[in-house]
């Protein structure tokens, strides 16, 4: 029984390397380390009018398991900040990001996928009730490789593709590495 157990044990140990090195990395998403400028803009979709610019600051956070996005964005009626928190979930397989904003006390969890190259990220949020409908929200996030993203907003009936229409799109430019 002994040996069987140390058999077994000594397996596990070499193929779990094998298996963590199959998952996706967080390195795909290094290309966001460093500190950024934004603009943000409701689109005629969105059915308001809404302009926000700031400073984003991503760095790598607890013991680099997360990416941490600090953003501070200036309307023309206020300041607002907000961290975003990405990571590769081992136990759901998927890149998560979680949205803490300043402004409001709702929480965001949105999940999905990274391309190998890192440069494309597709994500939905969880369903949420607007006026009795449930709605999620799609964001796909497009890096050009020279330094500068688009952030794009959709939203849809829950569970069904995203409508064409973009609601929000934010523009980012590299100011510098960290």
């Amino acid at each position: 029984m002994l040996k069987r157990t140390v058999l077994l044990f000594v397996i596990i140990l070499g193929v779990s390397p094998a298996l963590a090195q199959d998952a996706p990395s967080l390195d795909r998403l290094d290309w966001m380390i460093g500190t950024w400028r934004f603009e943000d803009r409701a689109m005629p979709a969105a059915g308001f009018d809404y302009a926000e610019a700031g400073e984003r600051i991503c760095t790598r956070v607890l013991d680099g398991r997360y990416i941490q996005c600090i953003s501070t964005g200036h309307t023309e009626q206020s300041q607002r900040t907000y961290i975003h928190y990405w990571t590769w979930n081992d136990a759901q397989a998927r890149f998560e990001l979680i949205s803490l904003f300043g402004n409001t006390p709702v929480r965001s969890l949105a999940y999905g996928t990274v391309s190998e190259d890192g440069r494309v990220i597709e994500l939905s949020d969880d369903p949420y009730d607007e006026d009795g409908s449930l709605f999620q929200s799609h964001y796909r996030i497009e890096y050009d490789g020279l330094g500068s993203f688009v952030w794009e907003s959709r939203r849809g009936p829950a569970g069904e593709a995203p409508l064409d229409a973009v609601r929000f799109r934010e523009e980012s430019t590299r100011l510098n590495e960290q």
